[in-house]
């Protein structure tokens, strides 16, 4: 049975890690009946290992290609696997929008696939504080308003935070029996990881066989980097902010963890507007978790985020951050004034040798020249060439005579 195994995200639950994972993985994969496909296709700030974007295209589907290209290279990897496995995290928002479901399950049936979908979901209140974090570090985004404003003005509204809903959606396309529900908690990873977790929803298991990524990406900063980031995207109302601001901080606070200084753990939530928020949505994760997960305590998300204490503006350790973050810009720039130094040092010494091998070279070529001259010179009157003349001369001057008598 041909099976795609198509992982929508939501974002902000390790999706870039596991999108790392698995292609570097696709030996491990395939000699197990899976694959991990990379598409062809350029899209802009879109990497090749989301290979599930083209299925976001479905709206303009008749005007992009990529669209039914993309089914066709599904359909040719399944003469060598029967099991694939797609992921993009934009299906998350996408799915909501008509159609979307309806044009999807459609092209998997016309080659012959059975659609799983798999979806990791994260705490509502989670998910929203990563997201306004994001967007205060975006180059595109700027966010410049507090989390508070944030909450209040609900710039959240475009993420479908009714997971209950949502679920119950794909689920009425695909069958209920082909919705896989994983929980983005680590207390809940099986195996600890959300390698081994993936790996276990679509019937595998983490082994020596698999190579784990050698970094973290999309590492989150701290409350207080955000919040200094916040005052720089402030600085600059109307204008674009220069990335380098976001590249500066982050440079600070990776010296910050290499010293072993503590972040303290806090939220941008004071409890109330937690407990508020969350009520929103209690209902929908209790039905989730007894239906999809099939626990009868009801319980969807076990982390305490509750107890973690609301971030407060704190004068002092802005203060050390700054300094922390004016010394590493320090030792930065001077690490790449060392290295500049170092290649102009390279370049000029690479520059005399090239002068002295032209210099070589111009010194050989005019000696050479200089001969040949000789040659031509020496050529030029010895005695064949000065009969040779003789000869030349005499006929002309015996041809101007005839011409004269004529």
């Amino acid at each position: 049975m041909k099976t795609v195994y198509l992982h929508i995200g939501m974002p902000k639950t390790g999706t870039t890690a596991l999108q790392m994972f698995l292609p570097l993985n696709e030996e491990a994969l395939s000699q197990n009946g899976f694959s991990y496909p990379l598409m062809p296709f350029e899209f802009e700030n879109i990497g090749k290992r989301r290979n599930a974007h083209f299925l976001t295209l479905w709206e303009n589907k008749e005007d992009m290609p990529e669209w039914t290209e993309g089914f066709k290279i599904v359909e040719k990897a399944f003469l060598q696997h029967d099991n694939l496995i797609l992921s993009d995290e934009n299906i998350w928002s996408k799915q909501r929008l008509d159609n979307f479901w309806e044009d999807v399950c459609e092209g998997f049936s016309n080659i012959g696939a059975t659609l799983k979908v798999v979806a990791y979901l994260r705490s509502q209140d989670e998910q929203v504080e990563s997201n306004w974090n994001q967007k205060v570090k975006d180059k595109k985004t700027r966010m410049q308003i507090t989390f508070e404003q944030f909450m209040e003005e609900e710039r959240y509204y475009y993420i479908p935070f009714d997971y209950g809903q949502v679920l119950d959606r794909i689920s009425s396309y695909v069958g209920r029996e082909n919705v896989i529900v994983r929980v983005y908690e680590k207390q809940q990873f099986s195996g600890g990881s959300i390698f081994a977790d993936f790996l276990e929803a679509i019937g595998l298991e983490l082994s020596d066989e698999y190579e784990l990524p050698e970094f973290t990406p999309n590492v989150r900063l701290s409350n207080t980097a955000v919040e200094i980031k916040r005052l720089i995207n402030s600085a600059y109302e109307g204008e674009e902010v220069p990335d380098i601001y976001r590249e500066i901080i982050s440079r600070a606070f990776d010296m910050k963890h290499r010293m072993e200084i503590p972040e303290r753990n806090s939220s941008m939530f004071s409890p109330a507007l937690r407990e508020k928020f969350m009520s929103k949505y209690a209902d929908s994760n209790k039905y989730v978790a007894r239906e999809y997960l099939h626990r009868a305590d009801g319980v969807l998300f076990r982390d305490n985020l509750a107890a973690t204490p609301q971030w407060k503006m704190d004068d002092h350790e802005i203060l050390l951050d700054m300094i922390r973050i004016f010394a590493a810009e320090g030792v930065y720039l001077f690490n790449r004034e060392t290295r500049i130094k170092e290649m102009e040092q390279e370049l000029d010494r690479k520059l005399r040798e090239f002068k002295k091998l032209s210099n070589k070279q111009y010194l050989e070529t005019t000696g050479r020249l200089n001969k040949l001259d000789s040659l031509v010179g020496e050529l030029y009157n010895s005695l064949p060439f000065r009969i040779y003349r003789k000869l030349r001369d005499k006929k002309q001057n015996s041809d101007s005579s005839q011409q004269g008598a004529e």
